[in-house]
């Protein structure tokens, strides 16, 4: 299993360079990264506007509410079809808290690289596939998870999909599985984070406060922004 694999390849690695990565993990808040460029004179059309961030802005909240509201009817053991089945794991991916270190250092590294197309969806896709596993893991592991997919192959990660996901037609190497485009759900995770920073007077100050809260580097949430 991919979980395995990933021990296994924990395990070979030199002692001193877990305990580095371990120093670097991100903070464990809410998702959240920016889109549009950032004005650091833009001024609130309130004047007695703190900058501040209310309790029900957070980037996990807005994230949460976007997916919930397009999503919650969906039913994973309705979805017949592959395709269906990998983007019903994926809804719920985004939906669940225990794996929200995860899907921050997923997110962190998406920006980072700059991931798009086959690879981009490929990751998250088998990224949800593996909530069950994940769920009795610490923030750590869940980030080192994050770390060990992002330098996968996208053929090697094909092969960690369930294979009662797979169709038959499969077993012609011409015939390939599409997973679900993941770019949806991040444009509605930047969304929510532009509309949080809006609340702020100072936008070098939204994005100090911001980035630790939706679970991002300062450095991620300000190229995100550009």
């Amino acid at each position: 299993c991919l979980i395995c694999a990933w021990r296994v390849e924990l395990g070979r690695k030199p002692s001193a360079t877990v305990d580095v990565e371990s120093d670097l993990e991100l903070e464990d808040h809410g998702d959240g990264t920016l889109v549009g460029p950032i004005d650091e004179s833009e001024e609130s059309a309130d004047d007695d506007e703190q900058d501040i961030v209310p309790s029900s802005m957070t980037g996990e909240e807005e994230t949460q509410r976007s997916v919930v509201e397009d999503f919650e009817t969906q039913d994973m053991e309705s979805a017949e079809d592959p395709v269906d089945q990998l983007m019903t794991l994926q809804n719920r991916f985004w939906q669940d808290w225990t794996v929200k270190p995860l899907r921050c250092a997923l997110l962190e590294g998406t920006m980072r690289e700059r991931l798009s197309g086959e690879r981009l969806d490929m990751i998250w896709a088998v990224a949800s596939t593996l909530m069950e596993s994940c769920r009795g893991l610490g923030r750590a592991e869940q980030q080192e998870i994050a770390r060990w997919l992002m330098r996968t192959s996208t053929e090697e990660l094909r092969a960690f999909l369930p294979e009662s996901e797979l169709p038959a037609e499969l077993a012609q190497p011409e015939r390939m599985l599409v997973v679900p485009s993941v770019s949806t759900k991040i444009q509605k995770w930047q969304l929510a984070c532009r509309l949080a920073l809006r609340r702020f007077r100072v936008a070098s100050a939204g994005v100090r406060i911001l980035a630790p809260s939706f679970g991002v580097s300062p450095d991620v949430f300000r190229a995100a922004s550009a």
